[in-house]
């Protein structure tokens, strides 16, 4: 809510003007800068595209300050470079996605616990979201922040990645506060995707909307799945 605000006052704009250059009601925008909800990735996208920032630039801890205009005209490889070039921004980037995903996991717990209260696209608007964040999840890169860890940890232990984890604290795995935070989110976004699931099974209806919708969530999953396993 606060780079939103930032780049918003940045540019120059009015909550009205950048609601209309978006296409999103102004109402949204209050709310988002005043944290009152949590924006949908398609509102995300639009906000972006009308601040013409990346998504990722909305993330406080995401990157580093936004490029200059020149620097952005280099394209997204280098912007990306950017955003991630150091351990203490990845970490950040890394803590602010986890969170954003524990957020919804904790709603749709919540919710499954009285599934009869929920209306009639809970369902397939819980898969939607699922697969807004894991699209967003390998946008940012985090998949190959995950993978690359993993890599690392494992090449410098005699005994690989497995053994090393199972040190604990004591082990390099641990000791590493970028592994813990690769390790955290990867905890996180599992979770996510388990309470999908769940939701799925806790609905009363669901309609091949909702089908389509957890097919494509489970087919995003798997890719990003196979990227970590590649």
């Amino acid at each position: 809510m606060d780079e939103l605000r930032r780049i918003r006052n940045e540019r120059g704009l009015s909550q009205q003007r950048l609601a209309d250059l978006a296409n999103v009601d102004k109402v949204t925008i209050v709310h988002i800068e005043g944290g009152k909800v949590s924006p949908k990735v398609e509102t995300l996208e639009k906000l972006a595209s009308a601040l013409e920032v990346e998504m990722a630039d909305l993330f406080p801890k995401a990157q580093a300050p936004l490029p200059f205009e020149n620097e952005r005209r280099r394209g997204a490889k280098e912007a990306e470079h950017v955003r991630f070039s150091t351990a203490a921004n990845r970490i950040g980037a890394a803590k602010t996605f986890g969170d954003n995903l524990r957020h919804f996991t904790e709603k749709w717990r919540e919710e499954i616990k009285d599934p009869q209260k929920q209306g009639g696209y809970w369902c397939a608007g819980v898969q939607a979201t699922a697969i807004g964040l894991t699209d967003l999840f390998g946008k940012l890169g985090f998949d190959k922040m995950i993978g690359r860890k993993m890599g690392e940890v494992g090449q410098q232990s005699p005994g690989g990645l497995v053994e090393e984890i199972k040190k604990g604290k004591s082990g390099r795995a641990f000791s590493d506060p970028e592994f813990v935070a690769a390790m955290d989110l990867l905890t996180a976004f599992k979770d996510m995707h388990d309470v999908s699931e769940q939701v799925l099974e806790a609905a009363e209806t669901v309609d091949w909307i909702t089908i389509k919708e957890a097919e494509q969530r489970r087919e995003a999953f798997s890719i990003i799945q196979g990227d970590l396993s590649a």
